[in-house]
């Protein structure tokens, strides 16, 4: 750290300036010129505030100012500035740095995390987590130490709690950050990079999330509380959800997003790549998330639910041989039935939209007469021919999921010259759940 405060220490001196040190008093008025920055509500008092410290943001003379407001403060908003600005100085001034000094900035902020991170307001803990992904993924072709960030994260995951949770929390948002464009910077750099993370992180992160869950699902992690450990099921769900929505085959960012944001049922399959076959067809993996689900609070049923529709998803193209995709689909269409025939979660708009999703995500993904051969598919069916009933009785509350059903349903009656020999039940439940959408709206 002390090769950047002194590169900037010249610059300093050669605008005149005689010392970087921040005495107290300037210290406590930074810290009230950025409490009225992000809490004033006159609008003038934000205004006057932002002008006065627009140079932190602006010039990179004052990146060891940050520096030491983050090693002497202790106001969150003050925090949240010098977090602010050294990322707005880091993007806009790239160019400045060398490789060492990136290097050297980023083992600072992994230092400050792991003696700071459990005592920092989430806000402030989002901004540094931010800033170390965008540093990370700049600096990612570097120096190999970039691309070993998850060893780094790896010493948070075996430390408290507290943690362990701040390294699952990172490791989310540099996927996020990784999967994103950033400014100043080429698409053809962002897939670079992201290819070169996919191929380097991306599945050992995923094994970390998977494992995780495992422990947490068998109470092998000890925990001071109840909310400690529903925060840890969240955050370990929420990474094992970002690791399957990752865009692994290098789709334009903006694009990808609005795909998640319509949550569109004929968007591409998930383009996981070969070297996550074994672990993808492994039934303890999909077993794994129903369990979660079974055993989850309403908040963690959603995610697991979104995972399971990832998974639904997989590319046909991944699988060694037709049985062990038969299997797979099996293995899905047995969890399905068994949240249908216990109505679990179901109660939940949020979890029941996911689920709706999950169903229509089976057809979209495999044809009719493999669904007729898996085992256990005359109860799915008939199931499937309730559930939708029940869902349309009751449109007011399911109005934005029975489109997912609508379609599942049209599928499935679409397919029927296609098949050989007709033992899909079909002609029994279609008419009475035809017969429900004339039902007064």
């Amino acid at each position: 750290q002390m090769c950047i405060r002194d590169r900037y220490q010249r610059r300093v001196r050669e605008k005149g300036t005689s010392r970087m040190e921040l005495d107290a008093q300037r210290l406590v008025a930074i810290e009230e010129l950025a409490v009225k920055l992000f809490t004033a509500h006159l609008p003038q008092d934000r205004e006057t505030a932002e002008r006065e410290l627009m140079p932190f943001r602006e010039d990179p003379v004052h990146i060891p100012t940050c520096q030491i407001i983050l090693e002497n403060s202790k106001q969150s908003c003050a925090l949240l500035l010098a977090c602010n600005s050294l990322q707005n100085l880091v993007t806009k001034h790239w160019g400045s740095f060398s490789a060492s000094d990136r290097l050297d900035i980023r083992n600072y902020l992994l230092d400050y995390l792991a003696k700071n991170g459990p005592t920092l307001e989430p806000f402030v803990l989002q901004a540094i987590m931010r800033l170390l992904s965008r540093i990370t993924k700049n600096a990612w072709f570097d120096d190999p130490a970039h691309k070993e960030i998850t060893q780094q994260v790896l010493k948070f995951l075996q430390a408290t709690v507290d943690h362990c949770v701040i390294g699952l929390e990172f490791l989310k948002t540099l996927i996020s950050e990784i999967s994103s464009t950033s400014p100043g910077r080429t698409l053809t750099f962002h897939r670079k990079v992201a290819v070169s993370f996919r191929d380097l992180s991306l599945f050992h992160i995923f094994q970390i999330a998977l494992t995780t869950l495992h422990q947490l699902l068998q109470r092998s992690v000890s925990v001071d509380s109840p909310q400690q450990e529903s925060a840890l099921n969240m955050h370990t769900l929420q990474l094992c959800k970002s690791c399957l929505t990752f865009d692994f085959i290098g789709s334009c960012p903006e694009e990808l997003a609005e795909d998640r944001m319509t949550g569109d049922i004929t968007h591409q399959s998930v383009q996981v790549p070969a070297s996550w076959r074994q672990v993808i067809q492994d039934p303890a993996t999909l077993q794994l998330l129903f369990d979660v689900h079974a055993a989850g609070e309403p908040q963690h049923q959603k995610i697991a639910l979104e995972c399971l529709v990832q998974m639904a998803s997989i590319r046909r193209s991944l699988f060694a041989d037709d049985a062990q995709r038969a299997q797979y689909l099996t293995h899905l269409m047995n969890g399905t039935t068994d949240i249908m025939q216990h109505q679990r979660g179901l109660q939940h708009q949020d979890n029941f939209h996911e689920f709706c999703r999950l169903l229509s995500r089976l057809k979209a993904n495999n044809q009719l007469a493999e669904l007729i051969k898996a085992e256990g598919y005359a109860t799915w069916i008939e199931l499937l021919s309730k559930f939708t009933i029940a869902s349309f009785n009751s449109w007011e509350w399911a109005s934005n999921s029975i489109f997912y059903l609508l379609f599942l349903w049209s599928r499935l009656v679409q397919s029927l010259p296609y098949l050989k020999k007709d033992t899909s039940q079909l002609q029994k439940f279609v008419p009475e759940v035809s017969v429900l959408p004339n039902h007064p709206r």
